[in-house]
């Protein structure tokens, strides 16, 4: 069994607000987020890939343009309410850079191959800030 590493990075443009947070980010802006992805496991001796690079753009591409909410924002009933100019995604707690990459690393596990797993991930909010998410 021959064992083998990738790493993915893709880009996004999304909007979030933080409604708990006392400073500038309570209001909505957006970000040009940049994502890396580390995944590790078999190389399948059918295709020869460890996993398929398109599960991460797919994953990203969830996020693209949207409107990244607390579920419990107010802004969440009036978006959903217009869906045809927004596209909200929603998760419990504000969407921080750390929530959003739980968010992510959650539905990209859930779509990786059986012999595939996830090692590492950052999420870059600007070029000098991110967060990153570490495999136990």
């Amino acid at each position: 069994m021959t064992v083998g590493r990738i790493r993915k990075t893709v880009q996004f443009d999304a909007a979030h607000r933080l409604i708990l947070h006392e400073g500038d980010c309570r209001n909505l802006h957006g970000h040009r987020w940049k994502l890396e992805v580390r995944i590790t496991g078999r190389i399948d001796p059918d295709d020869g890939m460890v996993e398929d690079f398109g599960v991460v753009n797919d994953v990203a591409e969830e996020l693209d343009h949207a409107v990244i909410l607390n579920e419990e924002d107010p802004l969440v009933d009036t978006l959903g309410e217009t869906p045809d100019v927004s596209k909200p995604v929603t998760m419990p707690g504000d969407p921080t850079s750390e929530n959003i990459i739980d968010h992510v690393w959650a539905r990209l596990e859930k779509r990786l191959r059986g012999t595939a797993s996830l090692r590492r991930m950052r999420l870059y909010e600007t070029p000098g800030s991110f967060a990153e998410r570490v495999a136990k």
